[in-house]
């Protein structure tokens, strides 16, 4: 997707969600939500968690900034964000 220089990625969020589209193996209707999105600290807002949240999607974002929030803390699994995202950063260079 391509927006203006000056938007901040978190809104490309959405949109890219909702155009989604997950083929199967045994060439059947394509899935429209995958089961988990791995993301870094820009995309730690309120709105994408929640939509995430609504759309039964496991989102693996580390939490921005030391604030103590109160509630249940988000689960964060690391070693898996580590490994899809280095795969990516390997792949751009």
């Amino acid at each position: 997707m391509i927006g203006r220089g000056n938007e901040h990625e978190s809104r490309k969020v959405i949109p890219l969600m909702e155009q989604v589209s997950i083929r199967g193996g045994r060439g059947g209707r394509p899935r429209k939500r995958p089961s988990r999105v791995h993301a870094d600290k820009n995309y730690d807002t309120f709105l994408v968690r929640l939509y995430l949240h609504r759309r039964r999607v496991h989102a693996n974002i580390p939490r921005r900034g030391k604030k103590i929030r109160p509630g249940r803390p988000a689960i964060f699994d690391k070693e898996a964000l580590k490994k899809t995202r280095y795969s990516v950063e390997r792949f751009f260079s």
